[in-house]
């Protein structure tokens, strides 16, 4: 309707794809009445912040095998989840499970995320130390001459089998003693 009439309005750009909203006003202009107006909002839901749940601080005791610590340290890293966040995507510091015989390592997860800063948490994996390995050697010793020789061979047998240790992880003892 009107005469010579033409709309226009007042819109800028739009929204922020993470939320908000814009009112635009549309005018008619007409040669053969008053403007006439009409508005409308156009919006963008708030984008859901991101939550992250890391899993807590591990301890591990020691002298388990490399291979099960490893395995370990894999799935504790990969039991950080998080929710919400627009194209959110979660990565960690990882590196490599601690030595079987003990240390630790720390890792930060961070879910970036197109709507909000990145959001991090840290926790820590441990393995106990090892037990440290203590020797007991045997004690200097002396047999008198003209023994028979397996009275000597059952004397140097148990001399050998007196060196203990305590200690250690799947520790064995070895000497280099022959017959």
């Amino acid at each position: 309707g009107g005469c010579n009439a033409a709309i226009s309005n007042n819109a800028g750009a739009a929204p922020n794809a993470c939320g908000g909203s814009t009112t635009v006003t549309w005018t008619v202009t007409s040669s053969c009445q008053a403007p006439v107006t009409c508005s409308a909002s156009f919006s963008v839901t708030a984008a859901p912040n991101v939550s992250l749940n890391c899993p807590g601080n591990l301890s591990q005791p020691a002298c388990q095998t490399q291979a099960f610590i490893d395995a370990a340290f894999n799935s504790w890293l990969n039991a950080a989840t998080f929710s919400g966040g627009c194209n959110a995507a979660i990565s960690n510091s990882g590196g490599s499970a601690p030595n079987a015989c003990g240390g630790s390592t720390t890792v930060t997860w961070t879910v970036t995320s197109s709507c909000q800063a990145p959001v991090t948490c840290s926790a820590s994996f441990t393995v106990a130390a090892a037990p440290v390995v203590n020797l007991t050697c045997a004690v200097n010793n002396s047999q008198a001459a003209c023994q028979t020789q397996s009275a000597i061979d059952a004397a140097y047998t148990a001399w050998l089998n007196s060196a203990t240790f305590t200690g250690g992880c799947n520790a064995t003892i070895s000497n280099d003693g022959g017959s």
